[in-house]
């Protein structure tokens, strides 16, 4: 699936001003911002550098998506006590205030989604997650436990692929056991709520029929009242007769 419409309808799961449609809508990082702050809004508390409708130029947005690095990155080692994502943006940022280039966005998702499940709310962001379809959700978890290229702030690798996660005491492990759990209790309420609604079906079926079965009692009732009543006054004549 298209990582891009994972994202989107994994950012549209939050209280925003108005639905995302395009992830070129992110370049000036208030939306990102905005969710920040509702993971952790005792920690991001400040305002963007630059304010909401002003950011038109790219050297503005630039200026925004360097300080939400920035404060994110600190938020997920210092508060998360973690290492973080990407922790180098190098020229991505720039790349994505002047090109919204999707990769570099997908970068920037990556380090959001890390402080998102590492947050104190982090059970209930996990939970929405397993509100997605089926695929956003693989999309994500591949998202977040994929392998990447450790490099240096002047840029060097270290030539060795190492494996990404955002528990670096249990690499992609305790993630995949915190939403494989979520997702099999979000499955059993599923399927607790089918049972019921099927047993909610089979009796309304049930009760369509006893309320059939009483109507039509309810008319042979009634029938064979009249035929009583017309019946009456012929067998008193007969009996007077004889």
């Amino acid at each position: 699936m298209d990582i891009q419409v994972a994202l989107l309808e994994w950012i549209n799961t939050f209280t925003i001003t108005e639905e995302v449609t395009s992830l070129s809508e992110l370049t000036d990082g208030h939306i990102l911002w905005d969710i920040l702050r509702d993971v952790d809004p005792t920690y991001f508390t400040s305002s963007l550098p630059e304010a909401r409708g002003t950011s038109t130029k790219w050297i503005h947005r630039y200026e925004n998506l360097k300080f939400l690095h920035k404060t994110l990155v600190s938020y997920i080692s210092e508060e998360c006590d973690q290492t973080p994502f990407s922790p180098h943006a190098g020229d991505g940022l720039q790349v994505i205030a002047q090109d919204a280039s999707t990769p570099e966005l997908v970068k920037l998702f990556r380090l959001v989604l890390q402080a998102t499940i590492l947050s104190p709310r982090q059970e209930e962001y996990i939970l929405k997650m397993t509100s997605l379809t089926p695929a956003s959700q693989q999309a994500l978890k591949a998202l977040i436990e994929e392998r990447e290229v450790i490099e240096e702030p002047n840029g060097q690798s270290d030539g060795a692929n190492q494996p990404s996660s955002p528990f670096m005491h249990d690499p992609g492990l305790e993630f995949e056991e915190r939403i494989g759990r979520l997702m099999a209790e979000n499955q059993r309420i599923l399927q607790e709520n089918q049972d019921l609604q099927s047993e909610m079906k089979s009796l309304d079926a049930r009760l369509m029929r006893l309320q059939d079965n009483n109507s039509i009692m309810q008319q042979r009732l009634a029938e064979a009242e009249d035929r009583l009543q017309s019946n009456g006054p012929a067998l008193n004549d007969g009996e007077k007769v004889s």
